[in-house]
């Protein structure tokens, strides 16, 4: 009584798939139920949303002109590809500012920045299909550590924001919509 009657979050909590309600799992439903707390999750289809999704508010937010879906998996498109016209240390400082963060750079391609791939979270493996594609630069969340000299050898910068930075966006914006919808 009195508390939220939503939680609006990103990451789901059942990853596993189908698992049996016990121990910290259980007790964590429990509280939500005892408590009328409804609970929306929405992983992927917040990331590529057109409007509220993480990957178009972080485009908008970097100044990303023509954002288009890109970087299929699984048959959903989970990226977005645009232009950015400007330096690699543009491009750096916009980020920081809009994910109000430190951002890690692997300066590895070009120091004019033209053709960038964004996907939100943890996608940073994928640096290879990302220089494959023609692209100059990749903004994601986190990487394994090998990314940084694989983007060196395939001439790509590569931007870490942070997986938790990148996707708050979305979450934030449902969050506000709903709200207005309620309130």
């Amino acid at each position: 009584a009195g508390g939220p009657g939503l939680l609006v979050v990103h990451h789901g909590m059942f990853w596993q798939g189908v698992q049996p309600v016990t121990g910290a799992f259980y007790k964590k439903l429990k509280i939500a139920m005892e408590a009328d707390l409804a609970i929306y999750s929405s992983h992927l289809p917040l990331d590529v949303h057109p409007v509220f999704g993480n990957n178009i508010l972080l485009a908008k937010g970097m100044g990303m002109v023509n954002p288009k879906p890109f970087f299929d998996h699984k048959g959903l498109m989970i990226g977005l590809r645009g232009e950015w016209q400007g330096s690699r240390a543009e491009l750096d400082h916009k980020l920081r500012q809009v994910l109000c963060g430190p951002v890690h750079l692997c300066p590895g391609g070009p120091e004019r920045v033209s053709e960038v791939g964004l996907i939100t979270g943890g996608a940073g493996s994928e640096v290879a299909k990302i220089a494959y594609a023609g692209l100059d630069c990749f903004v994601t969340g986190e990487g394994p550590h090998w990314t940084y000299s694989l983007a060196e050898e395939l001439g790509v910068n590569l931007f870490y924001g942070g997986h938790y930075a990148t996707e708050t966006s979305g979450v934030k914006a449902i969050s506000a919509e709903v709200a207005k919808i309620f309130a």
